[in-house]
């Protein structure tokens, strides 16, 4: 080959790909800026990488809601903003959820130029952060909320733990499911492991693994999982996760103005990078869960509620009702409420009618109780209503009333209401106050 033609050869490699050669350079560099704002983000103790994880505002952090926030590669606390008006402190702040939603954030070790636990080994440490800091037992509802790579981790824990039990759903912000060009091309200068779990679907069998995985779990299948995508490039015109990928796997789907690097940080709650999350969080968690809280730790005794509790509400109808351990909750109930379209109802009273021949108890939310009992909850605990008048509580917090079915089936063919009549009276320690 001629030294004439070789430089034509060049010459046409360069017209062909000229805008991804030039991406690639613009994201290298970009790369390394991201690298030297976060250095001081992604911590080492003793020269120990460190993976931290802390809640949000003040008090006890014990609420109904929390949401856990997941950081992407190279990320740290500022993903969120800047530390006063940060995501978290927003929704813990904001006076429309006062009382209701705790914010949890999970920070973990993700350098620009040395070595890092990869997807799997951060999706076993936060599972070992929420174990440790007790975040499920602690509370309601789970939703999480995720930045880029932060998805992919989320979704290894679940895949590898399969703890569903609580969580109402996932907010992906930029989540790069079908892996992302840039990735390729960020390794030249990055070292970090966790740029592999990033590379295009094609080639990629971690991204495989878990997009198989994923559809072949019903109830994962069945969790609402709202994703938004970049709607402005973050460098020139390049999008640092397409579309294409931030769109799949999803339930619904929003364009969010802004760049990768901005689309978690919303200036003011009417902003729809906050907004749109919190309208999807009441959406899946239940309204009544998230209203304004009014004071139930001093309710004198008796404590009364009549709520309508409808059969297709698989998170229950959450009562202002506060219950203490020991204390003696009595019910009445009235109404029709099928399960399986009209193959099975209720009595008029709420109590199961005869189950069918085919229907295994075990398989229900309160396992040995048939479909359609009148079932109740206070943190942890579940407890058969059925034709019982006197309970005593087991546990100490809000009441929850729901009907008993098969998890993640009450939206399908579920129908009909019934209206409860719960009272609280003290137990032996609450007559000793």
């Amino acid at each position: 080959m001629t030294e004439k033609s070789t430089e034509l050869t060049w010459l046409g490699i360069w017209f062909k790909n000229r805008a991804k050669i030039i991406g690639g350079v613009i994201v290298i560099v970009a790369v390394g800026v991201t690298a030297i704002m976060n250095w001081p983000g992604s911590k080492s103790i003793g020269g120990v990488p460190a993976v931290e994880a802390s809640y949000a505002g003040s008090g006890d952090h014990k609420k109904p809601v929390v949401v856990v926030f997941i950081h992407g590669i190279f990320g740290d606390k500022s993903t969120w903003g800047r530390q006063e008006s940060s995501f978290p402190e927003m929704l813990v702040s904001d006076p429309a959820l006062s009382g209701k939603v705790d914010a949890f954030s999970f920070r973990y070790y993700t350098p620009a130029f040395q070595s890092a636990a990869n997807v799997s080994q951060l999706a076993v440490q936060l599972d070992g952060v929420l174990e440790d800091k007790e975040v499920m037992q602690d509370h309601e509802k789970v939703v999480f909320l995720c930045h880029s790579m932060g998805g992919l981790v989320l979704r290894r824990h679940l895949l590898m733990t399969h703890k569903l039990d609580k969580v109402a759903m996932i907010y992906f912000y930029a989540t790069p499911t079908n892996g992302v060009e840039i990735a390729n091309i960020a390794k030249v200068v990055s070292s970090n492991p966790q740029l592999r779990a990033m590379f295009p679907l094609e080639g990629n069998e971690l991204l495989q693994n878990l997009q198989d995985d994923w559809l072949h779990w019903e109830e994962a299948r069945r969790l609402p999982s709202y994703c938004a995508y970049e709607a402005v490039p973050t460098v020139g015109n390049i999008f640092i996760v397409p579309q294409s990928s931030a769109r799949a796997l999803c339930s619904e789907v929003y364009p969010m103005n802004a760049n990768h690097m901005q689309i978690v940080k919303p200036p003011r709650r009417d902003d729809p990078r906050y907004s749109r999350f919190v309208t999807a969080m009441r959406k899946a968690v239940g309204a009544s869960l998230l209203n304004p809280a009014t004071t139930i730790s001093d309710q004198p005794y008796p404590r009364t509620v009549a709520v309508e509790v409808p059969g297709a509400r698989e998170q229950g109808t959450y009562t202002e009702v506060f219950v203490k351990k020991g204390d003696v909750l009595r019910f009445s109930a009235r109404g029709i409420w099928c399960w399986g379209g009209t193959s099975g109802c209720s009595d008029a009273d709420g109590t199961p009618g005869r189950p069918k021949a085919d229907e295994d108890p075990e398989a229900v939310m309160l396992k040995g109780q048939h479909f359609g009992t009148l079932i109740g909850r206070v943190k942890d605990w579940y407890f058969a209503i059925g034709t019982s008048r006197a309970i005593e509580a087991k546990e100490t917090g809000n009441l929850v009333l729901l009907m008993n079915d098969r998890k993640g089936t009450y939206d399908f063919d579920n129908s009909g209401s019934i209206q409860v009549t719960a009272t609280v009276e003290a137990g032996m320690s609450g007559r000793r106050e």
